[in-house]
């Protein structure tokens, strides 16, 4: 049953967040996350991701289904800081996130980072095996079960949504965000690019606090985060995501887990090797390229921009 968010909200008084980094998935907004949490006046959620406001996804996915207990569990460390926020990246795709967020906040500022559709799904694909809602190692063997599993068929048994795992649709950029823009003034949005990301991370990190309305501090650490990953074991990375968030402090305190950091991550971190992908094959990478095409024109027009790098 998809939940009505109105009918989630509490009368709660507490600290409201102002800043939403809408995603996509595997688009660079670990990074982003982890450059701006470190900012003086910014606030940002631990979680990460708490999925409050995609109500339309299934509530083994999101972690709070109340205004209380999101704002009070997510927020609790809030002092003085301008801009409070959370990055939860499946409010893109989202049908319902945008709309449920500006209800709750009509001044909220929005961040979207987009990236070449074809290596996010690539990308995505890895990290639905890595979190074990995929099964399919194979990512175009499970491309192919789309259709199938829109039909409720050949959905992992440990999947928590299954419409993470349509790939084309969760990568539709295009679409996600012309429906962004038709819903969030052009002055509340922010569009960065993964591969400006990549290539200066400072430009892109100073863009992002002038639109915030931020003074530069001065951070130039910009390191790589959530790079491609698979579990050295199967079974403990099944277990582990099964678990969801433990934050036990006097087991923490003995292990010498730092605070803001769940048990749960700890002991996933200790789990993972970090690898490259095997690049697609050059037929199926064509293929992919024909699909997504009206999409990348849709985001040139959107943005601005010329994305000629992501149509080969």
């Amino acid at each position: 049953m998809v939940l009505d968010y109105f009918d989630l909200v509490s009368d709660s008084t507490s600290i409201r967040p102002n800043f939403f980094i809408l995603g996509g998935p595997k688009c660079g907004t670990t990074s982003i996350y982890s450059y701006l949490k470190r900012h003086k006046d910014i606030y940002l959620s631990y979680p990460k991701e708490p999925n409050f406001f995609n109500s339309d996804f299934s509530e083994s996915y999101r972690l709070f289904r109340d205004e209380e207990s999101y704002l009070d569990e997510c927020f609790i460390g809030v002092k003085d800081e301008v801009v409070i926020g959370e990055a939860s990246v499946w409010y893109l795709y989202s049908d319902v996130a945008i709309e449920h967020i500006l209800s709750f906040n009509p001044d909220a500022k929005f961040l979207v980072s987009l990236r070449n559709p074809i290596d996010m799904a690539y990308s995505l694909h890895s990290q639905m095996l890595y979190g074990r809602n995929e099964e399919e190692e194979d990512f175009q063997a499970a491309w192919n079960l789309q259709e199938a599993r829109s039909a409720g068929k050949s959905i992992p048994t440990y999947c928590r949504e299954a419409r993470m795992l349509q790939y084309r649709d969760a990568c539709c950029l295009g679409i996600q965000l012309e429906r962004a823009k038709s819903l969030i003034p052009d002055e509340k949005l922010k569009v960065v690019l993964f591969d400006e990301l990549k290539s200066n991370p400072e430009k892109v990190y100073l863009d992002i606090l002038n639109f915030l309305g931020l003074e530069d501090d001065g951070f130039r650490d910009f390191n790589r985060t959530n790079a491609n990953k698979r579990n050295r074991s199967q079974t403990f990375g099944l277990i582990l995501s099964r678990l969801g968030r433990l934050n036990v402090r006097p087991l923490k305190r003995a292990l010498g887990i730092p605070e803001g950091k769940s048990l749960i991550s700890y002991l996933r971190q200790k789990n993972s090797v970090t690898e490259k992908r095997v690049p697609l094959s050059e037929e199926f990478r064509k293929e992919l390229i024909e699909i997504f095409l009206p999409e990348i024109e849709k985001l040139e027009a959107l943005t601005g921009r010329i994305l000629n790098q992501w149509k080969y």
